[in-house]
């Protein structure tokens, strides 16, 4: 190789450790800036990927969850089916047995396990119903669909007699996200080596994502409400979370909770779904929920009464927007 070729692969070389360097030191300044400027929000690292749900929970997990924005930190321990909840006894057949799908509401997003209303609710019907196994099987960031796939699923394992539903208004978002990826809805549309690793760790990634995400979501939603003005399709605006929602996917969500009711019947004729909101308040929501259906084996339960002049603070948390105690122990005694 002559000097000229020899001298030119040395300058590209050098030329490529510096760009990697510069690269290095300023995402490790961003990096730096961020954690002193924006701390991001703790990743939940009970939560793992799932070929069938997209995401689900670490079995016999325990930890500590920091929420950045109060200094508040809640207990997650999940038990050996990976579901934040007790290790109960399923072969006792003298306990009537409640299901309840849902997300990070379901879940108790926020707060200690005694202050939810699974616990709540459990405590309520041994009190004056006899044995009750309330099952929470609440999984953050999941969709309708999901949460169905799931019951569905279970409903050897569980036998339950009763299915709680809690419907979130980017539930439909959810539920679009899972049609797409099916399996892939944890890792999101763009999957690279490491992406976990910045997920749990980096507060630059997860401030820059969340940037995008929120981006994405408003060209999302202006874009859906332009194309139901051209096409006639009612757009509904979710002030709860943020999502708009077309006439269409309200269809699709809607008949898989019909379908799904079917089911249950079928391995349970004297089964019952119950649905409530998370956003009871919320008049179009609760005419879409209500209207699915008011037998005695599919019933919305309303909120709406005991929550329409609770004030914002007394509905959610100081710190994000989910439930307060105080809406958890509603919820609770309206099932």
């Amino acid at each position: 190789m002559a000097d000229k070729e020899v001298r030119f692969v040395k300058r590209m070389i050098f030329t490529a450790i510096l760009m990697f360097l510069s690269i290095a030191v300023t995402l490790a300044f961003g990096e730096v800036i961020v954690r002193l400027l924006a701390p991001q929000q703790v990743a939940a690292k009970w939560l793992t990927t799932h070929d069938r749900y997209g995401k689900f929970q670490k079995a016999n997990y325990v930890c500590k969850h920091l929420n950045r924005k109060s200094g508040y930190t809640i207990e997650v321990k999940t038990n050996s089916s990976g579901l934040r909840d007790l290790e109960y006894d399923l072969s006792d057949q003298t306990a009537k047995r409640v299901l309840l799908i849902g997300d990070s509401f379901t879940f108790g997003w926020g707060l200690d396990k005694d202050k939810i209303f699974d616990t709540k609710l459990e405590s309520l019907l041994n009190e004056s119903l006899g044995k009750y196994y309330v099952i929470n099987a609440g999984i953050p960031d999941w969709g309708t669909l999901q949460e169905i796939a799931y019951a569905k699923d279970h409903l050897e394992l569980f036998r339950p007699d009763v299915i709680i539903l809690t419907f979130c208004g980017n539930d439909i978002e959810g539920d679009r996200r899972y049609r797409r990826q099916q399996g892939q809805h944890f890792r999101g549309y763009l999957y690279f080596p490491g992406k976990m690793f910045l997920r749990r760790h980096s507060h630059l990634y997860r401030f820059v994502r969340d940037k995008v995400w929120i981006t994405a979501r408003d060209i999302s939603n202006r874009y859906k409400g332009t194309k139901g003005k051209d096409s006639c399709e009612e757009t509904f605006f979710d002030d709860q979370t943020g999502y708009s929602v077309t006439e269409n996917e309200w269809k699709q969500t809607s008949e898989a909770i019909r379908q799904f009711h079917k089911e249950f019947l079928s391995f349970n004729p004297k089964g019952i779904l119950l649905i409530q909101a998370t956003a009871p308040w919320n008049q179009h929501i609760r005419f879409r929920l209500s209207s699915l259906g008011n037998a005695p084996n599919l019933l919305y339960v309303d909120l709406y009464e005991d929550t329409r002049d609770l004030s914002t603070c007394k509905r959610s948390l100081p710190y994000d927007g989910h439930w307060s105690e105080e809406m958890h122990i509603i919820s609770a005694r309206a099932l």
